[in-house]
């Protein structure tokens, strides 16, 4: 959903349940702020269905099958990607900008809007990813919560926020609890 001001927000359902409620999306670089004012510009969807080797694990090949929405915005002569794939167990979404160049990712807008009833399983963002993960309601967690974060709804619905594909292009990052169950992305 894209508002008045060009800012966009999400909802996801599970099971005809709401799970994640007008959560927002965005990205600000150097090469463009792509938090607002942004403008609706084409739509494209498709099925992914491939396979890949496992390196470890239970199986030797894994089978990755999802719809996949290209949502592509402008701002001014810029234009940003959001890619959002729906497995039958979960989401992803990735922001790909087309630009020339290098520059750098300044900050995310990037949340998500949980029940307010749900539980956490959370562990407070360190160096490390060791260490115990304890029990929270939403509104009781941690300002700085590591990821991954395991949430257990009032619709018995249990998610897993975690990141996808870390490398040296892009910052780690944690989720800062905000007001009626935001959790925002911001940088470690």
């Amino acid at each position: 959903v894209i508002d008045e001001e060009g800012v966009i927000n999400y909802n996801v359902y599970f099971d005809g349940k709401l799970v994640i409620e007008n959560s927002p999306m965005g990205i600000n670089t150097s090469y463009e702020d792509f938090t607002q004012g942004l403008v609706f510009k084409a739509r494209e969807d498709e099925e992914i269905n491939e396979t890949y080797p496992m390196v470890s694990g239970n199986k030797s090949v894994y089978v990755n099958h999802a719809n996949q929405t290209t949502l592509t915005f402008t701002k001014g002569e810029k234009e940003i990607a959001i890619v959002i794939r729906a497995y039958d167990d979960g989401m992803a979404f990735r922001y790909v900008i087309d630009g020339e160049g290098e520059y750098t990712v300044d900050s995310e807008t990037s949340g998500f809007r949980i029940p307010v009833n749900s539980t956490a399983f959370a562990m407070p963002y360190k160096t490390s990813y060791e260490g115990h993960y304890n029990s929270y309601q939403i509104r009781e967690l941690p300002q700085n919560t590591a990821m991954p974060l395991l949430v257990k709804t009032p619709y018995n619905i249990w998610m897993l926020f975690a990141e996808a594909e870390l490398n040296s292009t892009y910052s780690g990052s944690m989720l800062v609890p905000a007001s009626d169950g935001l959790l925002n992305v911001t940088f470690t």
